[in-house]
């Protein structure tokens, strides 16, 4: 009966899914009632743990690639904060954001491989 070990971990993941949404949801509110510099670190924060996450799901299976994945995705979201250069890197974030989602739904062209994935390795660090 495999559809029972699938239910199990699916019920794991949801557990999972729902912890993590436990701290964050709060802590987004919490962050919202914040003076901007706060807002921005604790955003900033929750999108390196997003990072973090998106890093696996693309692949990428060492703890050191994670860590360094997610570094430099908050580097760059420091260089943003600093420049204040977001908001004018919004349309080619969003026009990325849409290509990328537009690719992602289309099936692969060839079986796939086990591995890094690019395109999703590469979507974590364009925002």
């Amino acid at each position: 009966m495999p559809w029972v070990a699938e239910a199990a971990v699916s019920d794991d993941v949801l557990r999972m899914r729902l912890r993590t949404s436990a701290w964050l949801v709060p802590g987004f509110v919490v962050a919202v009632l914040l003076p901007t510099p706060w807002f921005a670190l604790i955003m900033g924060a929750i999108v390196a743990l997003a990072g973090w996450e998106w890093a696996r799901l693309a692949g990428v299976v060492g703890s050191a690639s994670r860590v360094a994945a997610t570094a430099l995705l908050a580097a760059v979201l420091l260089v943003l904060w600093i420049t204040a250069a977001g908001i004018t890197l919004l349309l080619p974030a969003v026009l990325w954001w849409l290509g990328l989602a537009l690719a992602l739904s289309r099936p692969p062209p060839r079986p796939a491989r086990a591995g890094v994935d690019r395109v999703l390795l590469l979507s974590l660090i364009h925002i």
